[in-house]
């Protein structure tokens, strides 16, 4: 691995030159202090993940992006409103040999729904558009079709910014280069060549928080009524222009001419992406390209702005509304994180190849970018706790001490097996003689380490798990993950011969009646056109997740022919037919 730094030789040595005469001259000089000092501490003491394990080394940047098989790395860190430093890790392209630079660009994903809500509220500024209006008032190429879901509630702007719009979620999805790609009005009615969904209300606008890209594409398409330009140079104009952001680009496909500058993403098993990227039509949702330093000139505006020291495109008052949430923690094309008696406000996000975050205090002009090339986004928190204790954010990164305790493999094995969330999702738990393993459904795998019997958590991932017993056999699983917990139950593994078992129709009545059939490892079931799944706990014992209903079926001669429906106390018997 390689890295380059973005500091002069000749300015490192006019710093140690001083910092020499000072101390000849008696002054007491903290070399923890100098940025050279603080680089250093940001790369050799990078926390693995949320939790600190008692006796483990200290690990490098360079030591974390081999762990989580990451091929780059670019940071910048604000301190006193001024860029610090910035600097590259690894490869910008792996078989070209080319590394990352502070030059290098990548894809911001979701740091573009920042700049858009910013150049969205400098409509409002100008008295062009009220953010608390209906958005059809202002739309006038193609306008938001209401139906009985919004409760005769109308979507404003404040709600498409802030994720409260109550759009379906679905939308977003990548393309490769030389697909045909789709306008922003075929994404909106979901016609070819767009491969998602029309954008239509799920639920009564204003209600509650559902992330989606979608309210960024109808905010884009309301600029460019409005002001009758493209997204890409109403945005250039009015947001990087004026920040002196000329190295940021909304543009479905990069510059030709700078494409040496550009990453390549890759998957999280390390393979290169097709076409060395995947392509967002959805500009305004995370379609931006730049670099760590030229999102530090976005986040330094913000902070002087709240600060009434600037305001190259907003006002204070502008800016506030920023960052003021509209729901739960979220602002308007930002976040608004507490941590202890610090605010600061982030946003983030990530694509097939590409993964990105930044934070920005409210006072004291301190914050962090960073920018990594790779579907694994893990390793952008670890860097950040490593900046904030290097920089002394205070309480940023309070992590919890665990210890680990030695397990047998004839203990973990206990725990193997399938826990179940829903009939769509399930946690998984399994070994290879050298760690142990969870991963939801879909997601990658993860560490787990034992801190007591049936009790383990997750380093990288923050996640705590313990293990329930009946009859001295683990039989749930208790989850706990992002402040909240779920109860798991443990699916056991019956053959298809077995499961094939309970495959026919049963009857309650003449008008009631329940037919199984075998759907993978669980059961289908279907009740007058209602169809949920059953699972099984343990032999001829199912559980029914949707309504936490039990299920018995009952043998003659060791050949199923009723089944018991257990729901809240009640209990109905279906004779098999």
């Amino acid at each position: 691995m390689v890295f380059v730094k973005v500091m002069s030789r000749r300015f490192i040595l006019v710093v140690q030159f001083i910092c020499l005469t000072l101390f000849a001259l008696g002054q007491k000089k903290d070399l923890s202090n100098t940025v050279e000092e603080r680089i250093k501490q940001v790369e050799g003491n990078v926390p693995q993940g949320d939790y600190e394990i008692a006796g483990a080394p200290k690990q490098t940047i360079l030591d974390r992006m081999k762990f989580h098989g990451v091929k780059g790395v670019s940071i910048a860190v604000i301190n006193d409103y001024k860029v610090e430093w910035a600097k590259g890790y690894g490869w910008a392209d792996s078989s070209e040999q080319r590394p990352v630079t502070p030059e290098t660009f990548f894809l911001i994903v979701s740091i573009s729904k920042s700049l858009n809500a910013m150049g969205i509220l400098k409509l409002a500024q100008d008295n062009k558009i009220d953010i608390n209006a209906d958005i059809n008032n202002y739309l006038t190429s193609w306008k938001f079709p209401y139906d009985s879901i919004s409760k005769g509630k109308k979507i404003t702007m404040a709600q498409l910014l802030s994720h409260s719009a109550g759009l379906t979620t679905t939308g977003g999805s990548d393309y490769q280069r030389g697909d045909t790609l789709p306008t922003i009005y075929d994404i909106l009615d979901g016609k070819r060549p767009a491969n998602s969904p029309a954008v239509r209300s799920e639920y009564e606008p204003g209600t509650r928080f559902q992330y989606s890209n979608n309210g960024s594409s109808i905010a884009m398409l309301t600029a460019m009524d409005i002001t009758k330009k493209t997204y890409e140079d109403y945005i250039k104009e009015t947001v990087l222009k004026p920040l002196g952001m000329n190295n940021t680009f909304f543009a479905d496909i990069p510059p030709a001419d700078l494409k040496q500058k550009f990453a390549t993403g890759y998957n999280e098993d390390g393979t290169q992406l097709k076409g060395k990227y995947s392509i967002l039509a959805q500009q305004a949702g995370g379609a931006a390209w730049s670099t760590p330093s030229e999102i530090c000139k976005y986040i330094i505006e913000m902070q002087l702005s709240l600060k009434g020291k600037s305001n190259k495109i907003l006002s204070i008052e502008n800016v506030q509304k920023m960052v003021t949430p509209q729901i739960a923690n979220s602002g308007l094309g930002v976040f608004v994180d507490s941590i202890g008696s610090e605010k600061y406000f982030q946003n983030g996000g990530g694509r097939r190849g590409f993964t990105s975050l930044y934070y920005g205090s409210f006072k004291d002009g301190k914050g962090v970018v960073i920018f990594v090339n790779s579907s694994n986004a893990s390793i952008q928190k670890e860097i950040g706790y490593s900046v904030a204790m290097a920089y002394g954010w205070k309480d940023f990164y309070k992590p919890k001490t665990k210890t680990i305790i030695p397990m047998s493999v004839k203990e973990l094995e206990e725990y193997e097996g399938e826990y179940v969330f829903s009939h769509e999702a399930s946690v998984f738990i399994d070994h290879d003689g050298t760690g142990f393993y969870a991963a939801v459904s879909g997601q990658s795998w993860y560490n787990i380490f034992p801190e007591a019997k049936d009790k383990f958590f997750g380093q990288v991932k923050e996640v705590e798990l313990e293990f329930v017993r009946s009859n001295h056999a683990v039989n749930k699983l208790i989850y706990k993950v992002d402040g909240r917990t779920e109860e798991l139950k443990k699916r056991i593994a019956l053959s298809d011969d077995e499961l094939n078992e309970y495959v026919g129709e049963y009857v309650l009545n003449d008008t009631t009646k329940v037919l199984l059939s075998k759907d993978g490892n669980r059961i289908r079931a279907t009740i007058n056109e209602h169809t949920f799944y059953m699972f099984p706990e343990i032999k001829d014992n199912f559980f029914v997740l949707d309504t936490q209903a039990k299920v018995e079926f009952v043998r003659t001669n060791n050949i199923v022919n009723k089944l018991i429906y257990n729901i809240n106390g009640e209990f109905h018997e279906f004779k098999r037919k």
